[in-house]
């Protein structure tokens, strides 16, 4: 990766941390290097009012995961979305990307991570950890693959 790259990858990422379910409008800085190793793909949002980033919770396995939400306008057309991002550790993971509207709400419980979407058919998906993050789930009617 060239010192471009990394330069303005490093300037699009801030801060993350607090307690569990604290909402932050920063980037997570704490966990950039760990996002640039583990080749996080879409770089975050950072602007304050156009992005959030939510501590779900950790898995008794001991991954963390975040609800990260973002807006920005691309080409005169406001884009935006939802991810799962995981992390083990201090090592990124990958991510789920949803589809919102509407948006889902996660929480961790044990080895379980919910994934609550209004509306939806199923309005709940249970994603089992014991054994890592799945490789795939299915959550509002879709089949999401766990990338970076």
């Amino acid at each position: 990766m060239s010192k471009i790259m990394i330069a303005a990858t490093l300037a699009m990422l801030s801060t993350l941390s607090g307690p569990e379910g604290r909402v932050s409008s920063e980037c997570p800085a704490g966990l950039q290097e760990a996002l640039i190793a583990g080749r996080f793909s879409g770089g975050p949002v950072c602007s304050g009012e156009e992005s959030t980033f939510i501590l779900s919770g950790t898995t008794r396995s001991g991954y963390t995961v975040y609800d990260y939400r973002y807006r920005v306008m691309a080409a005169a057309v406001m884009h935006g979305g939802q991810r799962i991002l995981i992390f083990k550790d201090s090592d990124y993971v990958g991510q789920y990307s949803l589809s919102p509207p509407p948006y889902s709400t996660l929480s961790v419980t044990d080895s379980r991570v919910v994934v609550e979407t209004p509306g939806s058919p199923s309005e709940e998906a249970v994603l089992v950890f014991s054994n890592g993050p799945p490789l795939q789930v299915f959550i509002d009617g879709h089949v999401l693959d766990l990338y970076r």
